[in-house]
């Protein structure tokens, strides 16, 4: 499968998506220590800088899984929490880039921030005023993953209706463990995923406080630059994510 990703960040999409053996095909990010650990881990994908400035019409329809998480800081409660006044609210580009290159899945990731200002209802009526089905968001900490940290994370997966056979509906209940006709608003976030939660904490392997080292779970601890180890996601989240895309495009 082919695989691209938005806001990059220091790859933690694109690391998933090599476990994966997928193909990294382009990387959209403007910070500049960024883009020097993309160019050293992924010299053989296509780089962009800013996304306003990136048009994405050459990779129409050639892109199997498009991912990113764009700029949290609108929707942090460690912010200022603007949410849409914000400057660097950037779902607009994200949404932009999407209906340009029409990949069939698409895997987003922000802070549970998101819920609170709207913003993840709006995304999910973007996507599915543009051609996509949205699954219920879920909320998936690092812990999930065996990470001693919680992080909690909010990540919205869709696949394209044209995509879609009839069964299509019956592996994603399958693979992903939620029933078709459940709301899909930000109300309807996992309840599973608060469960993983209590029984970390519970078991002390999730805590709010952990003594990070400057490092993040599954990031090599040489990457130490704070905003880009803030900004990273957890690779082994989305891979177990994207082993379930995987799955179920096999079976289309």
């Amino acid at each position: 499968m082919k695989h691209a990703s938005l806001f990059s960040g220091i790859g933690g999409f694109d690391l998933a998506a090599h476990w994966m053996g997928w193909e990294n095909v382009f990387q959209v990010e403007i910070d500049g220590f960024c883009q020097k650990v993309l160019e050293k881990n992924f010299p053989n994908t296509k780089r962009y800088g800013d996304i306003k400035q990136f048009n994405g019409s050459e990779y129409r329809g050639t892109i199997d899984v498009l991912s990113g998480g764009d700029p949290c800081q609108p929707h942090s409660t460690a912010g200022a929490n603007r949410g849409l006044e914000d400057h660097r609210y950037l779902w607009p580009e994200y949404l932009r880039i999407i209906k340009t290159v029409g990949p069939s899945f698409i895997v987003n990731e922000n802070v549970s921030g998101s819920i609170a200002n709207w913003i993840l209802d709006q995304k999910i009526v973007d996507l599915e005023t543009s051609g996509y089905t949205c699954w219920p968001p879920l909320l998936i900490p690092a812990g999930a993953t065996g990470a001693l940290h919680r992080r909690d994370r909010i990540w919205l997966v869709a696949y394209s209706n044209a995509i879609r056979p009839q069964a299509f509906s019956k592996q994603l209940e399958s693979y992903m463990g939620e029933k078709e006709n459940q709301p899909k608003s930000a109300s309807s976030v996992d309840s599973l995923s608060r469960e993983i939660i209590r029984r970390g904490q519970e078991e002390k392997l999730v805590t709010d406080e952990f003594p990070m080292a400057r490092t993040d779970h599954g990031i090599p601890k040489e990457l130490d630059a704070i905003a880009a180890l803030g900004n990273a996601i957890v690779p082994q989240v989305a891979f177990e994510i994207f082993k379930a895309i995987k799955k179920v495009n096999e079976s289309l």
